[in-house]
């Protein structure tokens, strides 16, 4: 998007261009279920880019009919009491091909 409208010769530039990428995947452990199961979701955040992913939030917003299960937060297979999907958290870093996997329960109304 940038237009040059004056050049001049110069030495040789090498431009990198970096890729951030974080990719989601969303899962659901029953794929039917009625008032007061409890279901179980699992999101596995990886960063496909080239270069450290920083600043990760994480937020789910529920669809009507169901509420989040208290205290039901863990991020990589450590529980974290308090924590709620729909308010959003902070996840820490990720270095390129590493994965962050979060888990919580919700219970069907």
């Amino acid at each position: 998007g940038l237009t040059v409208s004056v050049s001049q010769q110069s030495n040789a530039v090498d431009v990198v261009i970096l890729q951030e990428a974080v990719n989601v995947i969303k899962t659901v452990d029953k794929a039917f279920a009625v008032k007061g199961e409890v279901l179980i979701y699992t999101s596995i955040i990886t960063n496909t880019g080239s270069q450290k992913a920083t600043n990760i939030i994480f937020k789910d917003v529920l669809q009507r009919g169901l509420s989040f299960v208290d205290n039901s937060v863990s991020i990589d297979g450590v529980n974290y009491p308090g924590l709620n999907s729909i308010d959003s958290f902070a996840l820490s870093d990720l270095n390129a091909g590493e994965s962050h996997t979060v888990i919580f329960k919700v219970i069907v109304e």
